[in-house]
């Protein structure tokens, strides 16, 4: 029988559907892992924001007759739903998609040695403590980051994981039992690194793996993760008898095609043994152009067309990247990743504070996505990204709160209020809107992981991935007549509703699933095991 929710007197439901709606006084259906409907009562004409029009705030209106779950005193209204949820005075909307993160990294929070240097020094610090992992930590480390997450607004998130000691399996199995816990929507971005500081590159041979070793584990993962070869190359037929267009050559591995702005929707996920329980994306990330080969980001691309993955790595993160590449490829960043193949559709970037005019110009044309991490930008001194430039361009862009080791916060709410005041830092023309930013942590991180045909909005038919903030607490105070404001401008919060897939997570602000002093107990020993190593 399936199963359903109500959430019920909901004051504010912010949809960011195409039209932008913010429905005031209505009512939402789960049935299963999916929005089943959407209903609302009668709301007065008003502006909610100084940034929305009219025509994007619903106005009087009576509840459709075919809805059934208009507001009644008879019980037995309600008797066919498995939970009912008052949200009266709250503001409801997607879940965040966090589209960066290092999870095992809050083992090292706030590391002493490593708090007042910029991102290489930081880097050459915590790489030999890191190296002294082992898999259990990464169950805890992972199930500590993502509970953060979720108390923060988070439903969908991206781990770069590119360290393996004790071997992949180990590790990835490691961290897919701390999501399978914790219930969060999950993508695993299988980074590597082949570029020892020996050969010219940054981290330890000791964390380092050799190109055939990684090409064979990646390949492994997306054979389980990603789509079949025989249906991939039937879709890539299809499409270009469809399109009769040259761009989608690059199901065939056509790398020298670096426009394509239009690569399949992503299919690259799989699902637990459990149906309760969110689908895994697999992502294929070589970390960084100072710590892979030019031939291992080829192939790895190779790789990803074949079995339709999204790629990632980090890109023009500081000036000290973009020296390097001159240095050893005598190209910037940006070019070094086109002559590599890597300027195409299935493409997202991290950090790209370090782009000219022409660059974002190009992502945009490309279809390549951003990922933006504001706080660990500052914290590693690394400087503030070229946000309101990418988005006048029209490149998607998502927030990331990157590892604990360069943010020391997992708070998605945070990081987003933080990437809008970035960009507000650096001039009066410069400003980008709250809701551009909470555009940028829902919808255009659906757009980013190729899934918003199914997440980032509150859309009947897309997954049932919502959460919710309570107005009556005192960071609050005096903005009720503006939820989006009230999120972005005031100190953030934790949420006091979280639904996953579907599934209840935090209720009343608490979380259902686990114990979290436990799991913190744990997690302060591990922390001083791995130092004492």
């Amino acid at each position: 029988m399936a199963k359903r929710i109500l959430i019920k007197n909901i004051s504010y439901l912010i949809t960011m559907d195409s039209d932008r709606k913010i429905l005031k006084d209505c009512h939402l259906i789960i049935k299963d892992n999916k929005i089943n409907a959407i209903g609302k009562s009668l709301i007065p004409k008003a502006i909610l924001s100084k940034d929305i029009e009219p025509s994007n705030v619903e106005e009087d209106s009576k509840l459709d007759n075919t809805n059934k779950f208009v507001e009644s005193n008879n019980k037995e209204d309600y008797d066919e739903f498995d939970e009912i949820i008052d949200a009266k005075d709250m503001v409801i909307l997607p879940g965040f998609i966090n589209t960066h993160h290092h999870l095992y990294q809050n083992l090292t929070r706030c590391f002493s040695a490593s708090q007042d240097v910029p991102l290489f020094d930081w880097l050459t610090t915590l790489y030999p403590i890191w190296s002294k992992l082992e898999p259990y930590d990464f169950y805890i480390s992972a199930l500590v980051g993502i509970v953060e997450l979720i108390l923060s607004g988070c439903t969908t998130t991206v781990d770069h994981l590119y360290i393996f000691p004790g071997g992949q399996d180990t590790v990835i199995e490691n961290e897919l039992r701390a999501v399978k816990k914790s219930g969060i929507r999950f993508c695993l971005a299988r980074g590597s690194m082949s570029l020892s500081e020996e050969e010219g590159g940054l981290p330890p041979k000791e964390l380092v793996q050799e190109e055939d070793e990684i090409l064979k584990q990646c390949q492994k993962l997306a054979e389980e993760y990603g789509e079949k070869k025989s249906e991939l190359k039937n879709q890539g037929k299809r499409i270009q008898e469809d399109n009769n267009s040259n761009e989608f050559q690059t199901i065939k591995r056509n790398r020298e095609d670096n426009n394509n702005n239009n690569f399949p929707k992503m299919k690259s996920v799989q699902e637990y043994d459990n149906d309760e329980f969110p689908r895994i994306q697999l992502i294929l990330a070589p970390t960084s152009p100072f710590s892979v080969t030019k031939s291992l980001m080829e192939k790895i691309m190779e790789l990803a067309l074949e079995f339709n993955l999204k790629c990632n790595t980090h890109l023009a993160e500081n000036r000290q990247e973009n020296e390097f590449c001159l240095e050893r490829y005598n190209q910037r960043p940006f070019d070094y990743m086109k002559e590599v193949g890597w300027i195409r559709g299935n493409v997202f970037f991290t950090h790209t504070v370090y782009l000219n005019e022409d660059e974002i110009l190009k992502l945009a044309k490309s279809g390549v996505g951003v990922s933006h991490c504001p706080s660990s930008n500052m914290r590693l001194t690394s400087g503030i990204a070229p946000i309101k430039e990418m988005l006048d361009a029209n490149v998607n862009v998502s927030i990331g709160v990157d590892g604990s080791s360069s943010n020391d916060s997992s708070n998605m709410l945070a990081e987003t209020r933080m990437a809008m005041l970035c960009q507000r830092s650096r001039g009066s023309d410069k400003i980008i809107s709250t809701e551009q930013t909470l555009e940028m942590a829902t919808l255009g991180g659906a757009k980013v992981l190729g899934r918003d045909d199914e997440i980032g909005t509150i859309e009947e038919g897309k997954k049932a991935d919502i959460i919710g903030f309570d107005l009556n607490k005192i960071e609050y105070a005096g903005a009720y007549e503006n939820p989006i404001g009230a999120l972005l401008l005031c100190q953030p919060t934790n949420v006091a509703l979280s639904i996953i897939n579907g599934r209840l997570i935090v209720k009343n602000g608490k979380l259902l699933n686990l114990d979290l002093r436990k799991v913190l107990r744990k997690h302060r020993e591990r922390t001083k095991l791995l130092l004492s190593r």
